[in-house]
């Protein structure tokens, strides 16, 4: 039988009838060491959602299924509300929690990623809105678009490609509104000329920064793709992904570009709130990789912090935090766990601009890490092992 912990994912949905559902997921591994999810609940939520309506929505499911002494965590967006429910669940479900659920709450990495960088959409969005506006324009009348159409012919470019609006309070989808405007740019700035009506236009300085913020978000809009990930484990890759947005904002923060340079500095300045809650949890998963271990962990602090007490700080708290959990299930389920054929598919995709740049500097670290201490127990036995380096 399986005793493994379960992870709990939690959405609320608003029908065209402004209902509110609740969408209630389980995230398991079997034990073959195979990742599942199940929806096990789905229901309407009474007005108004505030944080107890839903807590005790979420609780009232967590006991019909019976699953209140599996439970592992809990992962829900940023939301004021939300911080509540997971307040009230692990009131609820206390002693049945991993160290009395000091990480039973889980943020959404994605959520968490579209506030950051709806932040830094704000030194910009002069431009964003007139670009958002201009694509509204064309797709609001058939007859503008039948004109658009037929300019994008004139200037032999792909007829099939189409242009989309954005929703603006999803930040991905504004970035993908603005690499497939950009590609038509010529399409809108011969349009100005043949349509009187279309007022308020783009100008070349908004072409402009809209190139510049499409290829700095091209990054985050990669990561993004890496962090809802659904068909395999991604727990490892979450905390080098947030390490490498933080060393690009940092670059970034240094940036001739004054647009640029801006965004990186609001954006930075909330990255800092979150990294600071959820780096540390998010840590064990790459130490359970082993490929990693401890080595990224070392190598992403001392990049940051250099060899200083602060990086040396950060590294002892990831330890102690790997120690205490496993000291935790050492007690609930003993040291000698058989060991199942364990599938070798891990993730490893991460995204994509300057990866092979991040990564040179790791291989160099992980190359000259030298292992002297020796085991004492089957965790420090794993951590001393050689990792199985294939980056």
């Amino acid at each position: 039988m399986n005793r493994g912990r379960i992870s709990l994912t939690s959405d609320m949905w608003t029908s065209n009838q402004t209902l509110g559902y609740m969408c209630l997921t389980a995230h398991y591994i079997t034990n073959d060491w195979k990742l599942k999810k199940h929806i096990i609940n789905f229901k309407l939520v009474p007005s108004p959602h505030t944080g107890l309506v839903i807590s005790d929505a979420i609780a009232n499911c967590i006991l019909s299924w019976n699953i209140e002494k599996r439970l592992g965590s809990i992962t829900l967006d940023n939301l004021s509300a939300n911080t509540v429910v997971a307040t009230e669940l692990q009131k609820q479900f206390k002693k049945d929690l991993l160290l009395d659920g000091k990480f039973f709450h889980v943020r959404c990495c994605a959520h968490i990623l579209n506030l950051i960088v709806k932040d830094g959409l704000k030194v910009a969005e002069g431009a964003i809105h007139r670009i958002r506006e201009a694509v509204k324009y064309i797709k609001s009348s058939q007859g503008r678009l039948e004109l658009f159409m037929g300019i994008v012919k004139q200037f032999k470019m792909n007829g099939k490609k189409r242009i989309c609006l954005d929703v603006p309070t999803r930040w991905n989808s504004t970035y993908l509104m603005l690499n497939d405007a950009i590609q038509f740019k010529d399409v809108f700035m011969r349009l100005v000329a043949r349509d009187p009506n279309f007022e308020g236009a783009p100008t070349e300085e908004d072409w402009s920064q809209g190139i510049i913020i499409c290829d700095f978000l091209k990054v985050f809009h990669l990561i993004t793709e890496v962090f809802s990930q659904t068909k395999n484990p991604t727990a490892n890759l979450y905390f080098y992904e947030i390490w490498r947005i933080n060393m690009l904002l940092i670059e970034e923060s240094r940036s001739s570009n004054a647009v640029v340079m801006m965004m990186a500095l609001k954006m930075q300045e909330k990255f800092d709130k979150y990294w600071k809650e959820c780096s540390h949890i998010l840590a064990v998963g790459v130490v359970l990789d082993p490929r990693h271990k401890m080595n990224l962990i070392r190598y992403c602090f001392q990049t940051i912090h250099g060899n200083d007490d602060r990086a040396s700080f950060e590294i002892n708290k990831v330890h102690d935090v790997l120690q205490t959990l496993y000291d935790n299930y050492a007690i609930l389920y003993g040291t000698n766990v058989s060991l199942n054929q364990v599938d070798e598919r891990v993730s490893t995709s991460h995204g994509g601009r300057d990866e092979n740049r991040f990564m040179h500097g790791y291989k160099e670290f992980i190359h000259g890490v030298q292992v002297t201490q020796p085991s004492k127990s089957e965790l420090e036995t794993y951590l001393e092992e050689k990792v199985f380096y294939d980056l």
